[in-house]
Order: structure tokens, then sequence, then C-alpha cells
């Protein structure tokens, strides 16, 4: 049994764009149509911009993810969301995959670093995963949305396995310039 000490992973955060295809309003809650399955945490901010790179009506938090459809609810800003004028764009943080475990083979972590290299305050989700083409399960999550303060690293000491089953690392934030960091040991 080959046992390596490694790094498991790394990701930072950055900004995901999204063309729109179709937007529905109803009453106080809208849901856009990106042109492509996206990853936003539901309670992320979105900004949605009209094709002349306009803001349409601020920004707003996801209510709902599927696939493309991204159901926000629109917070008093302007609730007759009827005059969209054409399709744009919604940017926002999307869920990242830190570390995926190869096949046949399994890893232990031994630290996970978070770091913030912002000049904000930033709030961070830690989960694992079955599959990292869509946003973790609810049952899956490690930390759920707490505040790490600007320029400042917090580090978790857990022996988390992954394995063929659950074999994916994924953080989310709300900020650019969030590293998250795996190290630990593959055994294959």
């Amino acid at each position: 049994m080959a046992t390596s000490y490694k790094v498991l992973g790394q990701a930072a955060s950055e900004v995901t764009t999204y063309g729109l295809v179709s937007y529905s309003p109803s009453a106080n809650y809208a849901t856009i149509v990106a042109d492509q399955d996206v990853m936003f945490a539901v309670g992320q901010e979105l900004f949605v911009v009209q094709p002349d790179n306009t803001e349409f009506q601020g920004s707003y938090k996801a209510a709902q993810v599927l696939g493309p459809n991204i159901t926000y609810k629109n917070d008093g800003v302007n609730l007759d969301s009827t005059n969209m004028v054409g399709m744009g764009s919604v940017s926002g943080y999307e869920w990242m995959t830190v570390y995926s475990c190869p096949g046949s083979t399994s890893a232990v972590t031994s630290t996970i670093t978070i770091t913030n290299t912002s000049g904000v305050t930033a709030y961070y989700s830690l989960a694992i995963a079955e599959d990292n083409a869509a946003a973790p399960l609810t049952r899956n999550m490690l930390v759920n949305k707490d505040l790490i303060q600007p320029n400042d690293t917090i580090t978790f000491t857990a022996g988390i396995t992954l394995d063929s089953n659950v074999k994916h690392l994924m953080a989310s934030t709300n900020v650019d310039g969030l590293v998250v960091q795996a190290f630990g040991v593959e055994i294959s």
C-alpha cells in the first residue's frame, strides 16, 4: 500500500459570469436561466447586468439554484421585475473544488487552511461531495457561511477521509481572493 504525504489541493476564489437566456418574473421573485449549469450557493449574492452593462435593479441573493435556473428574491429594490431590457449576464462566486480524490485511492486530510487575502470580512463554506458538477448537498456541509476577517487565516485539523464515494473537498465564498489549501495523505 503506497502512501504519499502532500498538498492535496488548493483553490482561490474568483467571480464567475454567465450569459442569460431567459428571465421570468413572478410577484417579488424572479427566475433567470443562465447559458449553462451554475454552481452558485443558495444565499450567495448575485449581480445581474443588462446587455448595455448597466446593473439591473441591484444585487440579489440566490434563493434556489438548480442547473442553469437561478431563483432570487427581489429584496424590495424594485418589486416590479418586469422591465429587464434584453438578456444580459449574471455574476457571482461559485463552489470551487479544492481537491478530488483519484480513483482507486483514498485520502485523509490532516490540515485545511482558509486564508482571506482580501481587505474585507468574508463568508466561507466547506463541504465534501460525491459530485463536483453541482453544489454540495446540505448533509455534506462541514462549515456553512462562517466569517473570516480580512487578511486572516483559519486552520482546521481534521482527519476527513475522501474516497471513490465521497471524493471532493469543496469551498465557497463571497469575495475574490479566498484561498483554501488541503494537506494530507493519499493511500493507494
